[in-house]
């Protein structure tokens, strides 16, 4: 059986792919606004958080794009991290369930043991979504290149990152028993 390797470290200049890490970067969060104020005058106060994300657009669309093309990225946290914040994952249940997948709106990606860009396990957090522009990234990207997630993980991951969106709940359930003759 092929072994796959989760990451790759490529350079500042490579071109981004979906599953490209960026680390410490700086977001703008709208902390108070009003927009009853005068047309035009809206009043609003933000800060900037610094996140580590992952690029979550695909390939094939940001070969296409310019540097004023906004992408989407999500934000990940070491897996310690994120255990201290969210009960639902901690112990070997909330393992065991990110592992299966079924934590709704959070992805878990391996530790990286790649010399200079280890990191423990990674949790993307899909119900984050942050947009900006290519340009902005190519310009605070690290000088000492990227960590990037290998196929077939970065399809799972963009896999689990469509489940977030295509989940629906019908107000009224069709019957479980079949409605029909036995044939």
């Amino acid at each position: 059986m092929p072994i796959y390797e989760w990451y790759e470290v490529v350079t500042r200049t490579t071109p981004f792919e979906q599953g490209d890490f960026f680390d410490n970067v700086p977001i703008p969060i709208l902390t108070h606004w009003d927009f009853t104020a005068p047309v035009g005058n809206p009043v609003h106060q933000a800060q900037v958080e610094r996140h580590n994300l992952v690029l979550m657009t695909q390939s094939c669309d940001l070969i296409k794009y310019e540097d004023t093309d906004h992408v989407l990225l999500c934000p990940r946290l070491d897996y310690r991290l994120a255990e201290e914040r969210n009960k639902g994952i901690r112990g070997k249940d909330g393992w065991k369930n990110l592992i299966a997948g079924r934590v709704i709106g959070i992805h878990i990606l391996n530790m990286c043991e790649i010399e200079q860009f280890q990191c423990d396990y990674q949790i993307v957090d899909l119900r984050r979504v942050f947009s900006m522009p290519m340009g902005f990234l190519k310009d605070i990207s690290s000088p000492r290149g990227r960590l990037r997630l290998l196929p077939p993980y970065r399809e799972h991951l963009s896999q689990s990152f469509a489940r977030q969106f295509m989940r629906v709940g019908l107000p009224i359930d069709l019957p479980r028993e079949y409605p029909g003759k036995e044939r």
